[in-house]
């Protein structure tokens, strides 16, 4: 930063061919090291570029690249520095735990683990943490959103959008379908790190099936049972979630506990308890719950798992902040949505529009329906 003669700060900037020079060098730099390769778009993880720290506007020419070479993930800061690596080798689990976030930053652009390493650790534990998948911007953007809407749901928590989206829950933590809600949210679940890291794990086409942002409300019931994540739905196609931490999560606030490799087990059976915020609770014979580990994220952090992996929370009386964007994709097997419409975030095979229409509906029982219009019913009641 510069102080001017008007003591006003100023930031200087890169001038058009500066930036022009430093992306073309690095896209130099990329071909000659991946001169055997010749589609970026299906190049691996590895070779993905950290965003930027410093400058919160990405300039057109930056988006412009990212367009043209979505491996690349460039943007340049005020004095021209390229930063940290998207993931961190500690975000591996060591022993059955997760190390901590290693956030190292520096000028230098680091490798990246493999899309088949990111696939192995997520089919053998049922999640990864993508570290700082998110730039301090986009995650401020996000708390910004947040604390703009909350006054006015907690006022009304039935907003002009809820003839078409669930109302909200602030007094269970819960703010369904941002996505339809919110231009920054809507961002967020299409940040180029998730769907490249559920392009590599899950498959080439996918949309959102639902969304919600999630936070321990203070002075109520927020414990989580364990769960699996659409345990009523076995006939619907598996589902990644993206749980995106917009602030720091702890054990002392509340972070999520998973159990590695628990969604091998399928879908468990579950029991209804009258009169609970979270009254479907697994029935969790045969659950090693001693395994369990927890998931302590940064800020920017993104933990992709595994729909019936074996998870909660703890309750936490001394509430601080710990909210997280929740997005739940669903592949293009099947065309379907509990509300609202498909909303296409990736088609990279664009062969899967040829499916007949007819074989998009999945098999919902008459008691899975019936369950469903209980919960309109309630809904709307409430």
């Amino acid at each position: 930063p510069h102080v001017g003669g008007d003591g006003e700060e100023r930031q200087h900037r890169a001038t058009p061919a500066q930036r022009a020079k430093v992306i073309g060098a690095e896209v130099a730099r990329h071909q000659r090291r991946h001169q055997d390769r010749d589609n970026a778009y299906d190049r691996p993880l590895d070779e993905l570029v950290a965003d930027s720290l410093c400058d919160s506007t990405r300039s057109r020419s930056v988006v412009g690249l990212r367009l043209q070479f979505p491996f690349l993930r460039i943007a340049v800061s005020a004095n021209l520095r390229v930063s940290r690596a998207l993931f961190s080798p500690n975000a591996l689990p060591v022993k059955g735990r997760l190390s901590p976030a290693a956030s190292t930053m520096d000028a230098s652009i680091s490798a990246l683990p493999s899309a088949a390493d990111l696939k192995a650790q997520f089919e053998r534990d049922g999640f990864v943490i993508l570290r700082g998948a998110l730039t301090p911007e986009e995650t401020a953007r996000g708390r910004a959103a947040f604390e703009a809407m909350a006054p006015h749901i907690d006022k009304n928590p039935k907003d002009l959008l809820s003839n078409y989206y669930l109302p909200h829950r602030p007094d269970q933590g819960v703010l369904y379908d941002l996505y339809q809600r919110s231009p920054a949210f809507a961002a967020l679940a299409r940040t180029p790190a998730i769907v490249d890291g559920i392009n590599a794990i899950y498959g080439p086409n996918f949309y959102l099936y639902e969304n919600s942002l999630v936070y321990k409300p203070a002075g109520r019931s927020n414990a989580v049972p364990w769960h699996q994540d659409f345990m009523d739905r076995p006939n619907e196609p598996v589902k990644v979630i993206a749980w995106m931490a917009l602030d720091d999560v702890t054990e002392a606030n509340g972070c999520m506990y998973g159990v590695p490799g628990s969604h091998k087990l399928g879908f468990l059976k579950s029991e209804r308890v009258a009169g609970e915020t979270h009254h479907t609770r697994l029935v969790l014979d045969g659950v090693d719950l001693s395994s369990a580990v927890p998931l302590e994220m940064k800020s920017g952090d993104v933990l992709l798992f595994h729909q019936l992996l074996v998870h909660s929370s703890r309750e936490i009386a001394l509430v601080t902040n710990r909210r997280a964007y929740r997005v739940s994709y669903q592949s293009m097997d099947v065309s379907y949505t509990p509300r609202g419409t498909p909303i296409v975030i990736s088609l990279r095979d664009p062969a899967v529009l040829e499916r007949p229409f007819a074989d998009a509906h999945p098999q919902i029982s008459f008691r899975g329906r019936l369950r469903r219009f209980g919960h309109k019913v309630v809904d709307r009641l409430l």
